[in-house]
């Protein structure tokens, strides 16, 4: 049994880019529960230079539920907080992971996802994926290509690294494109039918949002994404995968 301290865990970094053109339809226009439904869009390693300002802060805990922990840091140099989920799921790995590859039921536990195809299947734990997401009145739709990677690590937890990629048969945006940048679902079992869910994310969802939108939700992401994702290997149909390959 693998059982890891809150240092050697992974940080989660949502981050939201205030660059567009959709300023004149997207500033000063999002109610609370518009901007949440939005950064849905997301789902959790950052990139190297976030990943220095992440290390230089000091975590707090601002949510404590269920067994579900949040936290978040203050990053130097930008009004964005760090933020970082984990928490037991009551299922194996091979649950989780079979979860993570399921396009077919993915919309009914993927908050705004409207339509989520397969573009190019590498293998059985492999995929390169095009999502579309709906999005409150006035915001433009989102969607994004990327590619889906798990594999194997040596002290027998698993990896699923996501990240934005180009695709010949990617079609046009609907709206606008977003982009996640090394995202990632790390699972450490921690007994048969119990597994440490630890998430990462860096999104951009692109477009013109105001930081205060960034922040107010970022905070209830990651215990929202566990909790879902808590629910979901309990039905019926969920299957199981053999641990990813080493790469």
């Amino acid at each position: 049994m693998l059982v890891l301290t809150p240092g050697e865990i992974p940080e989660m970094v949502f981050c939201m880019g205030d660059s567009g053109d959709e300023e004149s339809t997207e500033r000063g226009l999002l109610t609370r529960r518009q901007a949440a439904a939005l950064l849905a869009l997301g789902t959790t390693g950052a990139l190297a230079s976030w990943t220095d300002r992440v290390h230089a802060a000091t975590w707090e805990r601002i949510d404590d539920e269920h067994g579900i922990e949040v936290f978040k840091k203050d990053l130097p140099n930008t009004p964005l907080h760090a933020f970082r989920g984990r928490g037991l799921v009551a299922a194996s790995m091979g649950r989780l992971i079979w979860v993570m590859g399921d396009n077919v039921h993915r919309t009914e536990w993927v908050d705004r996802l409207k339509k989520s195809v397969i573009l190019e299947q590498e293998d059985a734990y492999s995929s390169i994926v095009y999502q579309q997401f709906s999005t409150p009145a006035l915001v433009a739709e989102r969607d994004f290509v990327y590619r889906a990677r798990a594999r194997s690590r040596s002290d027998g937890s698993a990896l699923l690294e996501i990240a934005s990629v180009a695709h010949p048969k990617a079609p046009p945006t609907i709206g606008v494109r977003g982009e996640l940048r090394d995202t990632s679902y790390l699972f450490i079992p921690q007994g048969p039918d119990s597994t440490l869910v630890d998430v990462t994310v860096v999104t951009d969802p692109k477009g013109s949002l105001p930081k205060w939108v960034v922040n107010l939700i970022q905070k209830s992401w990651p215990m929202n994404t566990l909790t879902a994702l808590r629910e979901h290997v309990k039905k019926p149909f969920v299957g199981s995968l053999p641990p990813p390959p080493r790469r």
